[in-house]
């Protein structure tokens, strides 16, 4: 007979019984469906409006030319990508823990250098219109050196000098300083994500 609080599981049959909190679970089981468009792409919707997703980047995919009727901020969680903003003629690379937000309608261009994902958030629900074809874009790529745009690189905090001292200080002191401020930032990346979703991503 069934009681209350006690389930009677078999080995047999545990894994099926037992199905996680899918949100819980996000980092360690998540399935990313493969974006139809886009070749090498893959994404997991986590929520509808404003839209929020998990992306995902085979090495050496190309995103054309494209833009969005809203913003979105974008964190790297693993590997690298370099970003051009057509539109304000400047270009991004993002590593590891990079953030960057690309305003409502800004055309952007996208070349991943390793296996990459990221979060995503858009500003509203997600949609997306290309300005290019894939081809236009692979050749654009080849000849990013005569581009003209502005460089820009994004500095992951971790990078940031903490050392503007207007006093001598030990190295000992200065790398207790740049671990604390680090670990200030993830904090802050969690408590975000966390206020938001209800979820934690782990780094």
């Amino acid at each position: 007979m069934p009681k209350v609080g006690k389930e009677d599981i078999s080995n047999e049959n545990k894994e099926e019984t037992l199905t996680p909190c899918a949100l819980c679970c996000l980092v360690k089981n998540r399935k990313l469906d493969p974006i139809d468009i886009i070749p090498g792409g893959s994404m997991k919707i986590v929520r509808e409006s404003p839209t929020s997703a998990i992306v995902s980047f085979k090495a050496g995919s190309v995103e054309p030319a494209h833009h969005h009727t809203f913003g979105h901020d974008l964190l790297v969680m693993k590997g690298s990508k370099r970003v051009w903003n057509l539109t304000k003629k400047t270009k991004y690379d993002l590593g590891v823990g990079d953030y960057l937000f690309t305003p409502a309608g800004d055309v952007h261009r996208v070349k991943y250098f390793e296996d990459t994902e990221f979060f995503i958030k858009w500003e509203g629900q997600w949609d997306m219109f290309f300005d290019e074809d894939l081809e236009v874009a692979k050749s654009a790529i080849e000849k990013e050196a005569e581009d003209g745009f502005k460089w820009i690189k994004v500095r992951n905090i971790e990078d940031v000098e903490f050392r503007s001292f207007p006093f001598g200080v030990s190295p000992e002191l200065e790398l207790y300083f740049d671990t604390y401020m680090s670990y200030i930032w993830n904090n802050l990346v969690a408590l975000w994500l966390t206020a938001d979703y209800g979820i934690v991503l782990v780094f």
